[in-house]
């Protein structure tokens, strides 16, 4: 049997439609693998997962495709394959044996190679999926912050809907509000204050604007004046860090005073209350305050009218006294 070879070991001739399909095939590989190449190295810059598929897919390809050459050659060399053959051309035609060994060597360098490829393959995939996990950790972190900003901005045009709403029933608008004035820290008298993150907080002696505070004028004085007509006053009792706000010249009703809870309701002037920080000091200002209001807004209930009788079992010509005496007035 005699099939075609070439004229020395060097150099052999391949079949030209082979080499033509191999060369072309290679191209496109190595064309595909370069533009894979470049959306991976974006997907990493922009740590965008998606673009550092395809890279993925073809060095999968390429493995699956150097393993199956690998056993392909491997079967042939083993089988001493007719195909071994096909791969030398030659005008010439020489006896089988003689060029055995030659074809043995070429597939078996041509079954290391498409091996080792492979390997080298493997080690890639490896390199390029904790790569890949590694930006799709830093995407979904990015994902889950944005989710998070559109969620808080959503929160917060809800609650300024709400604010709004609120607002509207009392015919009150945000820019109308000056202060935030908390008459008692406990949590039922401190709710909603999210609500007023760039209004000025007044609680006890100090004042809050965002993540600032500052001592006020409360710290050494029994009152603060915030304008003609409105004065802040520490009324201490209900809790120790309580405080009461008097408005004057209320058209119709005189000085109107803003208690929370040193007055919870009507009926605690006449009536003795107990479970506070200090009841004594706490009835002391409560009296303070009925002598210095026409008309106070407790804690609960509705606002009422200061009696005469009020005022005279407050004990009120002779507080006042002793405190103008004082210089507490």
């Amino acid at each position: 049997i005699k099939f075609k070879t070439f004229n020395d070991i060097s150099s052999f001739a391949w079949n030209k439609s082979t080499i033509t399909t191999w060369l072309t095939a290679c191209i496109l590989l190595y064309a595909s693998d370069l533009i894979c190449i470049l959306a991976n190295i974006y997907g990493l810059c922009k740590s965008q997962p998606l673009w550092m598929i395809p890279k993925l897919i073809l060095t999968l390809l390429i493995i699956l495709i150097g393993f199956i050459s690998t056993c392909v050659m491997g079967f042939l060399i083993w089988n001493e394959s007719y195909l071994l053959r096909l791969l030398f051309a030659d005008k010439q035609y020489i006896e089988y044996y003689t060029k055995k060994s030659t074809m043995l060597l070429i597939g078996g360098g041509i079954f290391l190679g498409c091996f080792f490829v492979s390997v080298l393959q493997c080690l890639s995939l490896k390199v390029l999926l904790n790569c890949f996990e590694y930006v799709q950790e830093i995407h979904i972190e990015k994902l889950t912050d944005k989710i998070n900003r559109q969620e808080q901005l959503l929160i917060k045009q809800q609650q300024q809907q709400y604010e709004n709403n609120c607002l509207s029933k009392e015919m009150v608008s945000m820019d109308e509000i000056a202060m935030i004035v908390i008459t008692s820290a406990h949590p039922n008298n401190v709710g909603n204050l999210n609500l007023f993150p760039q209004k000025p907080i007044l609680f006890h002696t100090m004042e809050y604007t965002g993540e600032h505070a500052t001592v006020t004028e409360l710290v050494n004085r029994p009152y603060r004046k915030l304008t003609e007509n409105i004065e802040i006053w520490k009324t201490p009792g209900r809790t120790q860090q309580s405080l009461s706000v008097l408005v004057h010249n209320v058209e119709e009703y005189g000085t109107i005073g803003v208690v929370g809870d040193l007055i919870p309701t009507e009926n605690y002037i006449i009536s003795k209350v107990l479970f506070v920080w200090d009841s004594l000091i706490r009835r002391q200002n409560s009296n303070l305050i009925i002598c210095l209001a026409d008309w106070i807004i407790p804690g609960y209930g509705h606002p009422f009218r200061v009696l005469p009788r009020y005022r005279q079992r407050a004990g009120c010509t002779r507080l006042l006294a002793q405190r103008k005496a004082a210089g507490k007035m």
